[in-house]
């Protein structure tokens, strides 16, 4: 937890400045993103950065709503009988 909060406040003052509300609190979040991005993946062997980066993008879709959990699903394991019989035609 600690490093998480000491990288969280290097964000904020290493982030570009904005007057407006809504504008820096994006800055913030894609300044965060990124470095946590970093961070981690300084620690990963290279056959697993593309498992958390694959997991970190769902998380963030997840978060703003851009992805479905039943397409998510389909995605993760496939067509499974219950979609097959009562889902959208394949």
């Amino acid at each position: 937890l600690q490093w998480f909060q000491k990288l969280f406040t290097i964000a904020v003052d290493a982030s570009p400045k904005s007057d407006n509300f809504q504008e820096r609190l994006d800055i913030l979040k894609d300044f965060f993103t990124e470095s946590l991005y970093q961070n981690i993946c300084r620690g990963l062997f290279e056959k697993d950065k593309t498992l958390f980066s694959f997991a970190l993008c769902t998380r963030i879709l997840a978060g703003d709503n851009k992805i479905d959990d039943a397409e998510l699903r389909y995605l993760l394991i496939g067509p499974t009988s219950d979609m097959v019989e009562h889902g959208p035609p394949l």
